[in-house]
This record gives structure tokens, C-alpha cells and sequence, in this order.
């Protein structure tokens, strides 16, 4: 946009301002930078204003001025900016619309009077990314766009027809992105191609990149399933310090480390729950989790032991292909720890292997009241393989969904 010193600038032509969102999450802070496609409209001045957006995803105006020297002030509305090396940039209190957009920016330099300059800015049409709806239930990214009359526009192939206001609205569903446990900061990111072909004008494509930070979650208890006699469960885990965490619509106390543990009474039968963590200026992160509160763990091992997948010694044979199997271990507890919500168990599998001890590592989403030298059965998962009490001796890692302590 380039502008006179009379009382309004004619526009000599007209290209669209396209704007593609982009934020990018580093180790704690959101950047937000946007892309524009910017226009020119000439004047007889030696003041020219482009439009642009700030990291902040604000509109301003990028001015230039051959005459000014450092300190000139320019102003509009309430912003104000001062020119260093025959530059500025001016923020504008409201965005920029599709059509025209009057605007009189005050110049003043140094020991001379203050000036106005009438700009007029034409608009055809804006298209930008925005993360607002990651807020709702069911996360969302959206890509936005507005036009005027008769501008054809296409989102990802397919041609969208604007609203009676010219605005056009996309919606993806991200929630599949966002979930499962992760102890990392992972990234979202979206690109969205598009094309307009503004009335009587050659087609402009562009794309629109949204790129945002996931919270880290970790669950420690219960984990994804885990079926229990008992009539409440904690639900404990770990995310980023500073964020927000939710199990259901019910908000969860942090420690200074991030680390929390709620208990949670159980109704009989299936026992869902979605745990979700929101660090500012990041996307969601969310864990669902089942437990299932029984009363016959007799009847639930028994089901559970016809569904397993291999034995101890099938297990041991091949530790690639059992990761994932379901197994059901008899036998006697070698050792045990736990933390009030959470139990390690060490297991000597019977008849595992000869000669003993054949151990398991299982993991338990719920405190054990077991001792040592008791019975007890796993039902559940084999995880990965870990070192073992002996050196050079490598055991499976089981998650258990069911513990029964004595005879199954």
C-alpha cells in the first residue's frame, strides 16, 4: 500500500492478503508467525504502508518512509509506532476485513507538523489457521477464510461456497492425534492446501500450516484397563508443571513437579474415564482408561485365563513376538514394591522353567496388599523385556489388568 499526502489514496489495483496461521511450540513458549501475501497501492507520497501480522497473530502495518528520520512518530486510533531507519510498524486495533478498509495514519517528524495520510486498503479475501476450538470436548483445528462476492475458492480439492457474509469454515477433528500417553512434547501439525480465484483474476494458491505443541501426559495407575474388586481406584500420573489437568469435568491438583493422584469411587460394572492435561499455549493431550469394578474376580480370571495368548516358556522362546500377547502367570510372589497407588511385583511363574526361579516383572495400576511368599495370578500383557535379579538374565515385563492373591 503506498500512500499520498492528499486526503485519500485511489487504489491502482488489487491482490489478496492471504494469511496462513502458524504456531510453533518451543520447549515452553507458543510462537505464533503468519504468512501474508501482501499488496501495493501507489501513491505520489514518500510514505508506503504493507500490510502484515505480528507474532502475536495481530494486524499491522508495516511502513516505510525514505524521509523520515529516526524518531518520526506514526499513529492511528490508539497504537503508535516511531520510525528507526525509515521504518515502522504500526499495530491496528481491528483486523482487517474482506472489501475496503479506510484507515488515516498521523505522521509527525521531528520539528516539523504533524501529517495524515488516507489509505485505503482493499481486501479480496483471507484465509488463516486457528487453534481456538482445541478447547472443546472434541478437539478441533480449523482452517478460516473469508472472500468477496463471486471469488471461487478451493479447500484440500474440494470448492467451498462461502456463507451469505463470504466467510467459509473447515473443521478437523484431531482428537485421534492427541491421544495416548507421551512423556515428550510432541508436535500438531496440519497443512491445508487452497486456491482462490478472486472475480475476474488469475487463481492464487496457498496453504495454511498449523503447527502447535501437544501437552506431555503420563498415566502411573491404574493404566488403560484393570478390572478390581474393590470400590475405588486413584488415578495418578504426570505432565508438564503449570498445566491443567481434568479427569472428566472434575480439576486435579498438581505438585510443583506436574505430578498428580486422585482417588475416584467406583460404580459396578465398566468404569470409564478420560484424563486430560492442558498446558497453556499448547494443544491437549488425553488418556482414556477403563476400569471395571467386579464382584466375582474368580469368574473374571477364569475369562481372562481362556483369552491368553501363550505360556511362560512360549513367551521366553520368543521375546520379539510376545510383546503385546495376552498371558495368564500362576505362581509365587518373589518380591514386591509399592507406592500407594501403584504395585511392582516380582512373580515365580509355575513351571515356567527349570531350573528356577522363572520370574516376571508385573506391573499393577492399584495397591497390593500381598506379601511375599504368597500366591497370586497376573492377567495381562506382556510390556517389553527387562533385566532380571541375575546378571545377564532377561524377564518378562507384564502389565496386569487383573492381580488375584491367593488360589486362582
Amino acid at each position: 500500500v503506498a500512500a499520498s499526502r492528499s486526503p485519500r489514496s485511489p487504489a491502482a489495483g488489487r491482490r489478496g492478503l492471504a494469511v496462513a496461521a502458524l504456531a510453533i511450540v518451543g520447549s515452553a513458549i507458543l510462537l505464533t508467525a503468519a504468512i501474508l501475501a501482501f499488496f501495493l497501492v501507489k501513491g505520489r507520497g514518500s510514505v508506503t504502508a504493507k500490510a502484515g501480522i505480528d507474532e502475536a497473530g495481530h494486524d499491522l502495518l508495516e511502513l516505510s518512509c525514505a524521509e523520515c528520520s529516526d524518531g518520526t512518530k506514526a499513529w492511528t486510533d490508539s497504537a503508535q509506532a516511531t520510525f528507526q531507519g525509515g521504518k515502522a510498524k504500526l499495530k491496528l486495533t481491528a483486523p482487517l476485513k474482506v472489501g475496503e478498509n479506510p484507515i488515516v495514519v498521523g505522521i509527525e517528524r521531528p520539528s516539523r507538523r504533524r501529517e495524515e495520510i488516507a489509505l485505503s486498503i482493499p481486501i479480496e479475501y483471507r484465509v488463516r489457521g486457528t487453534t481456538e476450538e482445541l478447547s472443546q470436548a472434541s478437539p478441533k483445528i480449523s482452517v478460516l477464510a473469508g472472500a468477496l462476492p463471486g471469488t471461487s475458492l478451493v479447500v484440500e480439492g474440494k470448492s467451498v461456497t462461502p456463507d451469505p457474509k463470504g466467510a467459509v469454515r473447515f473443521d478437523f477433528d484431531v482428537e485421534r492425534e492427541l491421544s495416548g500417553p507421551e512423556a515428550a512434547v510432541k508436535t500438531l501439525e496440519r497443512r491445508v492446501p487452497y486456491s482462490v480465484t478472486p472475480p475476474a483474476g488469475l487463481p492464487q494458491k496457498g496453504e495454511v500450516l498449523i503447527r502447535i505443541g501437544i501437552t506431555p501426559l503420563i498415566l502411573d495407575a491404574p493404566g488403560a484397563l484393570i478390572v478390581m474388586g474393590r470400590k475405588d481406584v486413584v488415578i495418578a500420573g504426570r505432565t508438564a508443571p503449570g498445566a491443567t489437568v481434568k479427569i472428566g469435568s472434575d480439576e486435579v491438583p498438581l505438585d510443583a513437579a506436574g505430578r498428580f493422584a486422585k482417588r475416584h469411587l467406583l460404580a459396578p460394572g465398566d468404569n470409564p474415564f478420560v484424563v486430560r492435561s492442558t498446558l497453556r499455549d499448547h494443544a491437549p493431550r488425553l488418556v482414556t482408561l477403563m476400569v471395571r469394578q467386579s464382584d466375582n474376580l474368580t469368574r473374571e480370571g477364569a475369562l481372562a485365563r481362556s483369552m491368553a495368548q501363550a505360556t511362560y516358556p512360549e513367551v521366553l522362546r520368543d521375546a520379539e513376538g510376545a510383546i503385546g500377547r495376552s498371558v495368564a502367570f500362576d505362581g509365587t510372589l518373589f518380591d514386591l514394591r509399592r507406592d500407594g497407588y501403584s504395585s511392582v511385583l516380582l512373580l515365580d511363574v509355575k513351571g515356567g522353567c527349570r531350573p528356577g526361579p522363572c520370574l516376571a516383572k508385573v506391573l499393577y495400576g492399584a495397591d497390593s496388599e500381598a506379601t511375599k511368599g504368597q500366591k497370586a495370578s497376573a492377567y495381562g500383557k506382556i510390556v517389553r523385556f527387562v533385566d532380571g535379579p541375575r546378571t545377564g538374565q532377561r524377564i518378562p515385563e507384564l502389565r496386569a489388568e487383573l492381580l488375584i492373591v491367593g488360589d486362582p
